[in-house]
């Protein structure tokens, strides 16, 4: 844990300094413009809008690193509504789905309205997980979360299934994805987004519920995460 805390701060050194350095530059380009046209304010507000963008990921890796601290007798298991569970796992996605043009589609069963678990856990986990299906989907693609109620032996679980239909995860690469940092090729942004610990962090929090975490790749292309937790 000290080695990923001192590796997390070295990381998050490195990206900070870039979008801080950009969006003090445009904030002062536009505040000596004045009356300039409008498509040349736009121009310096995109800057701002992107590099504002990049340090709320940032923000979201520490977050996610957060959660490696907690073992499974700190898990506050509570009755969590599971469309608001939802919703905050969906929406900080919207405009990277928009801008990507990936349709995120939901599929929860009827009749399941609460589920027990810890909810900030669960949402980022999730997030995490629906993140990267985005990043790889290709232009027009679909990121499916569906939500199924299963049962393990005699036990009730919860699954969130996400499935995505991009190039998949070569199978030399999947003993790797849990790893702190690991980060594969970028996405169709042509860039790293985040710093590389979400997949690990989701894992974690499948694992301090007492559940599990599986990667697939699926035929011909695309990946299918399962996070499952018992009930």
């Amino acid at each position: 844990m000290d080695g990923i805390k001192n590796e997390l701060i070295s990381r998050m050194a490195n990206r900070l300094e870039a979008p801080v350095a950009s969006l003090v530059t445009a904030t002062q380009v536009l505040g000596r413009l004045g009356d300039a046209p409008a498509e040349k304010a736009a121009r310096f507000l995109d800057i701002i809008r992107t590099e504002a963008q990049s340090l709320a990921e940032i923000i979201e890796s520490v977050i996610q690193a957060s959660f490696l601290t907690v073992g499974s007798d700190g898990v506050d298991r509570q009755g969590s509504p599971l469309q608001e569970l939802i919703r905050r796992t969906v929406s900080p996605l919207g405009d990277l789905a928009k801008k990507l043009e990936v349709e995120i589609k939901v599929l929860v069963p009827s009749g399941l309205e609460t589920i027990f678990c810890d909810a900030n856990g669960v949402a980022t986990a999730v997030r995490a997980v629906v993140k990267n299906a985005i990043e790889f989907s290709p232009r027009g693609g679909e990121v499916r979360l569906e939500v199924h109620r299963v049962r393990r032996g005699q036990d009730p679980w919860i699954e969130f299934k996400i499935t995505d239909a991009g190039e998949g995860i070569p199978e030399a690469d999947l003993a790797s994805v849990f790893e702190a940092f690991w980060q594969g090729p970028p996405g169709r942004s042509g860039q790293h987004r985040g710093i590389g610990l979400g997949l690990m962090v989701a894992k974690h929090v499948a694992e301090r519920h007492g559940g599990t975490m599986t990667m697939a790749v699926r035929s011909p292309d695309g990946t299918e995460v399962v996070l499952a937790i018992p009930q």
